[in-house]
């Protein structure tokens, strides 16, 4: 497994977003922000962020809002 198989936290995410942990709680629950995988049980399984799959939504966030 490489880094790029990984997962990212929310701690991590909020940190490299730069936003508030509030505001990554609302994107999930509104179905905005980097895709997301809940690890466990229902309700209160750990929530996680592909790394793979948050470096693409990231890129496309940019190329989106670069492009502008």
């Amino acid at each position: 497994m490489t880094q790029q198989d990984g997962y990212y936290t929310p701690k991590e995410v909020v940190e490299r977003l730069r936003v508030g942990d509030g505001t990554l709680r609302r994107w999930r629950s509104e179905g905005k922000g980097p895709p997301f995988v809940k690890i466990g049980d229902g309700q209160s399984g750990r929530v996680r962020y592909p790394i793979k799959e948050f470096h693409e939504w990231e890129r496309l966030c940019f190329k989106r809002s670069a492009g502008g």
